[in-house]
């Protein structure tokens, strides 16, 4: 490869790089006397670093971790100077206390003491998740706590309805009519079975119950 070649195929790749969103960094360990890493110095960055910190590149080429962020958990100096000396890629995630924020982080190095990350800023994505759980645990304790009946199905592509659970008021009450049952005897099983070969109801009035379901699903009401 001439030399020319090599600085357009350079340029190819940093151009690349400048136009991704998700943010990249080159940095190199600093280490102490006892070749301990104590701090990282950044070497390159990419616009996308940027768009995922917020912080200039002008600002942090140059400077290390420290000196950008002074009161840095240490566990990031720890887990990039492993990253560095053994040159295992890693991927994770992790909260930053300097700037509040979820990144999602991979990490690779191709030459000791160096190493190199893509990462993107996740804290939206976090927050998502975290309410999704919030409104499943409120779900929850509403479906076992009502004194309603409760029983959540499952509607597939082959337009069948599977069973997946069934709240303590729906039991009691099939266990009215005779029919002593548990949760687990509901799970999985079709609404059709159910109705037809648990409860034992007349296939007119089985269909009618499908028929309901199926009006629920294509009304969404």
């Amino acid at each position: 490869m001439t030399s020319n070649q090599y600085k357009i195929e350079e340029g190819l790749f940093q151009k690349l790089f400048d136009d991704i969103t998700i943010g990249f960094v080159q940095c190199e360990m600093v280490y102490d006397l006892q070749d301990i890493p104590i701090d990282f110095r950044f070497l390159s960055a990419n616009r996308g670093f940027e768009e995922q910190t917020g912080l200039k590149i002008k600002a942090v080429l140059g400077k290390t971790f420290k000196e950008l962020f002074p009161n840095v958990q240490s566990k990031w100096i720890e887990r990039f100077g492993q990253l560095a000396q053994h040159q295992e890629s890693v991927h994770f995630k992790e909260y930053g206390s300097s700037d509040n924020r979820f990144y999602d982080v991979h990490g690779f190095s191709k030459e000791k003491g160096k190493f190199s990350l893509l990462f993107s800023d996740a804290t939206k994505q976090r927050d998502m998740e975290i309410q999704f759980m919030d409104s499943q645990s409120i779900m929850s304790v509403v479906f076992n706590n009502t004194q309603d009946l409760q029983l959540l199905m499952e509607y597939h592509d082959n337009k069948t309805f599977e069973i997946v659970a069934a709240n303590e008021p729906y039991i009691r009450k099939v266990a009215e009519f005779g029919i002593f049952i548990t949760k687990e005897d509901f799970l999985g099983k079709s609404a059709g079975y159910f109705c037809s070969e648990i409860l034992h109801l007349k296939p007119d009035l089985v269909q009618a119950t499908l028929d309901n379901y199926h009006k629920v699903i294509e009304t969404k009401q």
